[in-house]
């Protein structure tokens, strides 16, 4: 079989037309499987880091209620500030003071996620979710 293969390609050097396009077709292929699942990890990727900064936002406002006496919420993300907080949060909190949605994020209207394109705060659940 070898010194078929060897009599076929004798003087030949490189590689035929038909090789080539046949390299071309399966690197299309997986170029094309790959684009359009980047779409949806970078989707994925930015929910979940929306969604951590919530539960950040959320555990650091609870904090500043217990330092504070009497105890109070903060009206907004910004009271955080680098004791509560580390880095630049992407959007703005706002929180409940008072009654039974008292220390539960809401978001003033229109909602400015930050950069975040895609998705939208979800106040019964208090997370991010995908926009529709």
């Amino acid at each position: 079989m070898k010194k078929l293969i060897k009599a076929f390609h004798k003087n030949q050097k490189g590689f035929t037309l038909m090789e080539l396009l046949i390299v071309v077709a399966i690197l299309s292929v997986i170029a094309g499987v790959v684009i359009l699942n980047l779409g949806r990890f970078l989707a994925v990727g930015t929910l979940a880091g929306a969604n951590i900064e919530a539960v950040n936002v959320k555990a650091a406002a609870v904090a500043y209620y217990a330092e504070q006496n009497p105890p109070a919420w903060p009206s907004t993300s910004d009271y955080l500030g680098d004791k509560y907080l580390a880095g630049t949060l992407r959007a703005t909190y706002y929180f409940y003071e008072a009654g039974e949605k008292a220390g539960l994020i809401h978001l003033a209207t229109p909602v400015d996620p930050g950069g975040w394109v895609g998705i939208r705060w979800d106040e019964p659940t208090q997370k991010w979710v995908r926009a529709q």
